[in-house]
């Protein structure tokens, strides 16, 4: 990858699923840094120490599963919330990640589902509502831990 990247035929270089005890030896040995670690990362399972470590080491996150595998589509807690911005649930979700600068690869085969993922732009979440969902607890995980599979 590196080879490719000096010879411009790639522009970045990329992880998947690594944390950060998995990215200190690849950056020893590395060449050119990598530009970013895609990440299961959602409302519930926010990974925040791979987070700041990802920020501190100037390397992109870029979240998964961001809707936890679709099992916040329907949650009562987070609909509560998303009702109060006229949006659906994944909107909300969606918007949160993206208000927090975390791109977000939202993965739907509805055409209807696909406009909804990218109408997140209209609203902004208040201060307290972006704090609540930072502190909803541990849900929607996949259960696939990189150190496991």
């Amino acid at each position: 990858m590196e080879e490719l990247y000096e010879q411009g035929k790639v522009r970045a270089i990329g992880l998947s699923n690594l944390l950060p005890h998995h990215i200190r030896p690849v950056l020893e040995a590395a060449r050119i840094r990598y530009m970013v670690d895609q990440l299961e990362l959602h409302v519930g399972y926010m990974q925040e120490y791979t987070l700041s470590y990802l920020r501190n080491e100037g390397i992109l996150l870029q979240a998964l599963s961001n809707l936890g595998r679709a099992r916040f589509i329907n949650d009562g807690v987070v609909a509560k919330t998303a009702a109060r911005y006229g949006c659906t649930n994944a909107e909300l979700l969606l918007r949160y990640l993206n208000q927090r600068g975390i791109p977000v690869i939202p993965k739907s085969s509805s055409k209807e589902r696909m406009k909804e993922n990218l109408d997140i732009f209209g609203f902004r979440i208040s201060e307290d509502d972006m704090s609540y969902l930072s502190c909803l607890p541990e849900r929607g995980w996949s259960g696939e831990h990189p150190d496991e599979v």
